[in-house]
């Protein structure tokens, strides 16, 4: 990127950050995360969120480094925002680790943040997949009586079907 006389800053290095994940060289979004601290610019959420896709959703990656990468992000000062939580939601779904959502929505709350429809789709979706499709049925329950609005209501229909 020096050569090519373009500018490193937090933008551009999480862009690089992203494309080695969606090429699934973690190493390499490793790497460039170490020379974006050493450059002395500051990783964001985005950052954080974008490092914990490869480790939570990929087959060859280990959703176990996901909990100390998301510990770190928090100690570090930054707030997980909901795609954040998504991310770690899928990949502990995904991780046969079903026992620790509720945890992790506990999480969401107490940080002031609220599920959206992909959350809540994400988590009936993995409930299912677990064959635990009465903790679904009480889940969609309670969303009902929570008043959810219609269009949420649809997208998790949608996104679960």
């Amino acid at each position: 990127m020096e050569i090519a006389g373009i500018e490193q800053d937090t933008y551009i290095l999480n862009l690089l950050i992203n494309a080695f994940c969606h090429c699934s060289q973690l190493r390499f979004a490793l790497s460039t995360l170490a020379r974006m601290l050493k450059a002395g610019h500051e990783p964001d959420v985005f950052t954080f969120t974008t490092l914990l896709r490869p480790f939570c959703l990929e087959e060859n990656a280990s959703v176990y480094d996901a909990p100390t990468l998301f510990k770190n992000m928090k100690a570090m000062g930054y707030k997980p925002n909901v795609v954040t939580y998504n991310t770690v939601i899928k990949g502990l779904l995904n991780g046969n680790m079903i026992s620790q959502v509720p945890g992790v929505l506990d999480q969401m709350f107490e940080r002031g943040c609220q599920p959206n429809a992909v959350t809540k789709s994400t988590f009936i979706s993995g409930l299912c997949k677990q064959d635990l499709h009465g903790s679904a049925i009480l889940l969609l329950r309670k969303m009902e009586n929570d008043n959810e609005d219609v269009t949420t209501k649809k997208k998790i229909l949608i996104h679960i079907t």
